[in-house]
């Protein structure tokens, strides 16, 4: 085999990886809703507060296992998706004022459905515990009802 196909095949399968991995990664921001939510909700900057790493979460049609984060403050949810599954995903800050919460349950597990004012369509499936720790760190919002 000639030495220079086999230098070019070398540098092009590594290349090719990194190309499929930005594309699938961008189709599951899109197949999230997460371009509408950044539309709407993109972070200006970091978001300063205390954070919660490495979280599980479903956003539109994905399940986002263990590489979300989430950052709480008086003011609003940042939203991010941990590196390197980032590409498509910009961070996010929700505003308070705009979310609204609803227990759910299913056979097994109790969860919250979390709403945007802004992007109606899209929504963030949390488990209630998880719900629970950032809206008591919020100090803005009530507890979650139990009546569901």
């Amino acid at each position: 085999m000639d030495p220079l196909f086999i230098i070019l095949f070398s540098l092009a399968i590594p290349l090719l990886l990194c190309g499929v991995f930005w594309l699938v990664s961008h189709v599951l921001a899109w197949a999230a809703g997460w371009p509408w939510l950044a539309a709407h909700y993109a972070a200006e900057g970091p978001v300063v507060g205390l954070a919660f790493s490495h979280r599980s979460g479903g956003i539109g049609l994905v399940r986002f296992k263990w590489c979300l984060e989430f950052t709480v403050n008086a003011s609003g949810l940042g939203v991010a998706v941990k590196s390197p599954f980032s590409f498509g995903h910009r961070p996010l800050f929700v505003p308070w004022s705009d979310i609204s919460a609803r227990p759910q349950r299913s056979l097994f597990v109790r969860s919250v459905e979390i709403r945007f004012a802004k992007a109606r369509f899209v929504r963030l499936h949390l488990r209630r515990r998880l719900a629970e720790e950032l809206l008591a760190h919020a100090g803005c919002l009530p507890p979650l009802d139990d009546a569901t």
